[in-house]
């Protein structure tokens, strides 16, 4: 219908929108800001997941079928949960973000910096200049 379509089309165009500051593609971003802001296009695609499978189960037919397109549902909603909740993690603090970071961009000098400056604040002025080091 019209109202489905329309809704459809504002949830791409927000999620769009939201995601361009976070992808460095318009000025370059650091990536603890780009984290911080890519939940709003995270929600803005949740809800196209399920305004199309709402779709697939209206226009399929059969028990098979729709049985399939919800299982389908089901595996792309828990892929999600899964990668959330380990990364809920990483968010408790500073050092455990920055931690994770590193460990998941070794090449940003960003990254091994901010680690080093968590490190440093907690005394550990030797591990604080090891991350330095590799900054550079």
């Amino acid at each position: 219908t019209r109202n489905e379509a329309a809704a459809f089309l504002i949830c791409w165009g927000a999620a769009l929108t939201s995601y361009l500051p976070s992808s460095s593609v318009i000025f370059p971003v650091g990536f603890e800001l780009a984290e911080r802001i890519l939940y709003l296009p995270s929600i803005a695609f949740s809800i196209i997941v399920v305004l199309a499978s709402g779709k697939l189960v209206g226009v399929c037919k059969g028990r098979t079928t729709r049985a399939f397109v919800i299982c389908m549902s089901v595996i792309l909603l828990s892929c999600y949960a899964q990668r959330t909740v380990t990364r809920i993690g990483d968010w408790k603090s500073e050092l455990h973000l920055y931690n994770a970071s590193r460990s998941d961009l070794p090449q940003n000098a960003k990254a091994h910096f901010n680690y080093a400056n968590e490190l440093s604040k907690l005394g550990k002025y030797e591990d604080a200049l090891e991350e330095i080091k590799i900054a550079r």
